[in-house]
């Protein structure tokens, strides 16, 4: 079965993760039910609660998954750095 990956960058994000998971997840179970899926959350040094419910999201459902930045890389380079330098 071939898999969708959608990557979701993320800043202080806590009232969004949680409904973008659940329409992501009803869009690709609805109308493409012939492919598995992964979210991946990739989440840059939030200071709410963000990573918290990325946790339980995680938790809840092992086809998410979430990256947490240890510091954070600004908004163009969460996803791609050219340099390498991280």
């Amino acid at each position: 079965m071939k898999k969708i990956s959608v990557l979701i960058p993320c800043y202080n994000e806590e009232e969004n993760v949680v409904p973008i998971s659940e329409a992501v997840i009803g869009i690709i179970t609805k109308e493409l039910p012939q492919y598995d899926y992964e979210l991946v959350f990739i989440d840059n040094d939030s200071t709410d609660k963000t990573r918290e419910l990325l946790r339980m999201l995680c938790a809840k459902n092992p086809k998410i998954k979430a990256i947490f930045n240890a510091r954070n890389f600004g908004q163009f380079s969460i996803l791609w750095n050219p340099s390498g330098n991280r």
